[in-house]
């Protein structure tokens, strides 16, 4: 995978005029997943909750253990026997001793601990999984709209340059009016007023422009002195309902994470329950060594050992009780979270949509206003040229056609901007498709 998103920042980078970056939303998407160091962090939490989860499994099956034992005494312990006419002296145990142990336990009944600890860890691994899917869809979300207000800073540079284009056009109609004697010495000042506040506009919006490039190439892992040139925009629709989703995902990450709080408790609770039931293990081993059945053999001989173990230990005090009460609590209090999020998703997602329709509305009338104000600036050309419009009235228009220009590209910019907010919040499938 790492070998894949280098070939296409490669292929990316080389196919790019003058060295500029051409970067898609997919594109983006993907590289910022790639140098995303919180999604990295995600992902071996991930993992490490997955090696919690094998370890939990693995109680169910045998205990194996192995011990070995070799040791010289130089003193060990004698007795005398003394019979009539007989005297002599005997050895307890051996100044060399070897001895080899293996043990096999198993266990038989547990009351539910180890099925409730297996469930407790999968719970956790699923909240893992879950922070890791948020993790990926929050990148997702950073990407598509620090490329969409890349794209916004763009327009903008486009309207203001745009606006310097026409505003020096305007320059030099009135110089020409003014050398043959039809515009006087005011109207060459406002117009040069007008063109020098056209000029810092393009170099404010040039500003504003790279600064969006910076954040947008540490987000994504890039130079920040690379330039970077994006695609268009994704298509405007004509109408708001028409590719709107209103459910909301019930495998969002954040319902998937309390879901599985609601899943840790459960098991929890049946954790506690499990404390009142006795442990039963069935045991088995092995020895070979000198001495070994009679601390008197010296040979080296084995033998085989087979028996049960029962466990059973209650706190006299109520400890198990007062623990499941408060599981059961955490219990009730995990499903109220849940309700709670859930809630807040739709108050959230119903807020983002109403911003929605603001904005869809915003764009329309801005596309309006911006025909209307293209058209009244070229007639407003045409009779300044005429003589029958002021140079100060032309000049007004070009200004309400700047505005006009810099406010379509905007509430465009800004529409997706939201729709993406929204489908964030009700995570929408296409964003984790990359759409």
């Amino acid at each position: 995978m790492k070998k894949i998103l280098l070939l296409l920042v490669c292929i990316i980078i080389f196919n790019s005029p003058s060295g500029a970056v051409d970067i898609t939303i997919t594109e983006a998407e993907q590289m910022a997943l790639h140098h995303s160091f919180e999604l990295k962090k995600a992902k071996t939490e991930s993992e490490a909750y997955r090696s919690n989860l094998s370890a939990a499994r693995a109680e169910r099956y045998p205990n194996l253990s192995i011990k070995a034992t070799a040791l010289y005494n130089s003193d060990i312990s004698t007795f005398d026997i003394n019979l009539p006419g007989v005297s002599f002296q005997r050895d307890i145990g051996l100044h060399e001793i070897y001895q080899t142990d293996l043990k096999i336990s198993i266990p038989i009944y547990t009351g539910g601990k180890i099925a409730s600890a297996v469930n407790l860890a999968e719970a956790n691994f699923e909240i893992k999984k879950a922070l890791l899917q948020k993790s990926s869809d929050d990148i997702r979300f950073m990407a598509k709209q620090e490329y969409l207000k890349l794209y916004k800073a763009d327009k903008l540079v486009d309207a203001a340059h745009s606006s310097l284009k026409r505003t020096e056009l305007v320059r030099k109609n009135i110089q020409s009016l003014y050398d043959a004697g039809a515009a006087d010495s005011v109207d060459l000042i406002e117009v040069e007023f007008a063109y020098n506040n056209a000029a810092l506009a393009f170099e404010q919006s040039n500003n504003n422009r790279h600064r969006q490039e910076i954040v947008f190439s540490i987000l994504l892992g890039l130079d920040i002195d690379e330039p970077i040139n994006i695609s268009s925009l994704p298509q405007t629709p004509e109408s708001l309902n028409k590719e709107i989703v209103h459910d909301i995902d019930e495998n969002k990450p954040e319902l998937m994470v309390s879901r599985s709080m609601i899943a840790v408790s459960k098991s929890l609770l049946k954790l506690n329950k499990a404390s009142y039931a006795p442990n039963l293990n069935l045991f088995g081993g092995y020895s070979y060594g000198k001495p070994n059945i009679s601390p008197f053999e010296e040979d080296f001989n084995d033998n085989y050992t087979i028996g049960a173990v029962l466990n059973w230990s209650l706190n006299l005090g109520g400890k198990t009780k007062s623990k499941m009460s408060m599981a059961k609590y955490q219990l009730e209090s995990s499903r109220h979270e849940y309700d709670r999020i859930y809630e807040q998703i739709q108050k959230q997602a119903q807020l983002a949509y109403e911003s929605l329709k603001l904005a869809f509305s915003s764009y329309t009338t801005a596309l309006k206003n911006y025909e209307i104000s293209k058209s009244n600036f070229r007639l407003a050309q045409i009779k300044n040229h005429e003589g029958v419009m002021s140079s100060n009235h032309l000049l007004d228009i070009e200004t309400n056609l700047s505005q006009a220009e810099s406010m379509l590209y905007s509430s465009e910019a800004d529409y997706h901007i939201i729709l993406n907010q929204y489908n964030y919040l009700i995570g929408y499938e296409k964003l984790k498709e990359g759409k």
